[in-house]
């Protein structure tokens, strides 16, 4: 009987316990969503700004613009310093100059500068080192609709920036022979195609490739993806679901897939003009998934067009430049290209420009300027007619 009763008190211990646990469990559940405490952003206190006069294009002079807004408190002593790539020299004015700082006007900061050669991707930054505005910060504060409790943290993290802070602002730059960009556009520096032959010179692709792996490393990723994907679609591998982990890896590999795609592709494009039907399938697969980017979908659609005017060889008449203009016209037409639009109007112009359509391919080039007049390469062109 003792036995019994000791049973049913340790059950009962237990369901409390479990009860108890779980309880728990589901606080701590609920607690990130309202205990976590969010980010505390801070009244603005610089606003700044940067920017060219002209674009820098090489062995040219331009001046860089520094905007300086102080939004908070009144002002003081500050030291305005620009840093700058290598072959960027200053021809007028000092990398680091003292001003003082104004509360509620924009003050500007002006350096002349020189691009002495081309240079890959950098940046130009200027940084503002001043006293950080505590009063007058903790005052903006006070005066917000902020809750009390949120409003005690951020004037706790304003003290705590008390003394002479560091405010920056920087700027993409690309400086080629072939093109000049200072906005965060998608650049495809390879101008040089993975092809050979005169009739492909001076066209855009998205990078050249250079590895050492072989056709059939590729080839043997594509197909186990391929493999891991039918696996999925019949329900044989639903386990893999229960990861939690699951849809991350997933998306990774089917980025590695757009990659890879891209790879094989040029590994084609290198060899045969038979490649075309090959960059079809793949541009096929590569479009059935929405996660692969659409830079990588374009890529290899312009090499699919770049594959159709090899394909023409010296008969530029045969179909193979039409088939590639009408692959860059589809291509131009979709706004999801973004700044890549301008590598397929030029590449259009250069088309019709080895079809002896002057008149069209000069409209075409026009149009790549306006889209991006850093492009030096379409100024080039028109020259020549």
């Amino acid at each position: 009987m003792n036995s019994i009763k000791n049973t049913i008190r340790c059950s009962y211990r237990f369901a409390g316990a479990t009860f108890i646990v779980s309880l728990c469990l589901f606080f701590l559940s609920v607690l990130p969503s309202y205990g976590r405490q969010p980010s505390l952003e801070l009244p603005v206190w610089l606003d700044l700004g940067l920017r060219f006069t002209s674009l820098p294009f090489p062995k040219s002079e331009t001046t860089i613009v520094g905007e300086i807004f102080t939004l908070t408190g009144k002002g003081g002593k500050a030291v305005v310093k620009f840093h700058l790539p290598d072959s960027m020299i200053v021809i007028n004015g000092n990398k680091e100059k003292d001003i003082e700082l104004k509360g509620g006007f924009r003050q500007r900061v002006t350096l002349k500068v020189k691009v002495t050669k081309p240079f890959d991707h950098s940046t130009i930054k200027m940084s503002v080192r001043a006293d950080y505005p505590v009063v007058a910060i903790v005052k903006k504060i006070t005066d917000s609709n902020a809750s009390q409790i949120v409003k005690t943290r951020q004037t706790n993290l304003a003290r705590s920036l008390l003394g002479r802070k560091i405010v920056s602002i920087q700027k993409n730059i690309f400086v080629s022979d072939k093109e000049v960009s200072t906005e965060n556009s998608i650049l495809w520096n390879n101008y040089v195609t993975p092809f050979r032959g005169n009739s492909l010179k001076g066209m855009f692709a998205a990078r050249d490739f250079v590895s050492g792996e072989s056709v059939s490393d590729v080839r043997n990723r594509l197909r186990k993806f391929e493999h891991f994907e039918r696996l999925l679609n019949s329900g044989k591998n639903m386990d893999a679901f229960s990861k939690g982990s699951f849809k991350q890896k997933r998306l990774k590999k089917i980025a590695a897939y757009g990659e890879d795609l891209y790879v094989l592709s040029c590994f084609y494009c290198q060899k045969s003009p038979s490649s075309v039907t090959v960059l079809k399938e793949n541009l096929r697969k590569a479009k059935s998934y929405n996660q692969i980017s659409t830079e990588t979908v374009v890529a290899i659609a312009n090499l699919l067009a770049l594959s159709l005017v090899k394909s023409s060889g010296a008969k530029a008449g045969n179909g193979g430049v039409k088939s590639a203009i009408r692959v860059w016209s589809k291509l131009a037409e979709n706004s999801s290209t973004g700044s890549l639009n301008v590598y397929m109007l030029y590449n259009t112009g250069e088309a019709l420009r080895i079809l002896g359509k002057k008149k069209e391919a000069i409209e075409f080039f026009r149009a790549a300027l306006l889209e991006r007049p850093g492009l030096l390469v379409s100024s080039d062109r028109l020259r020549l007619f």
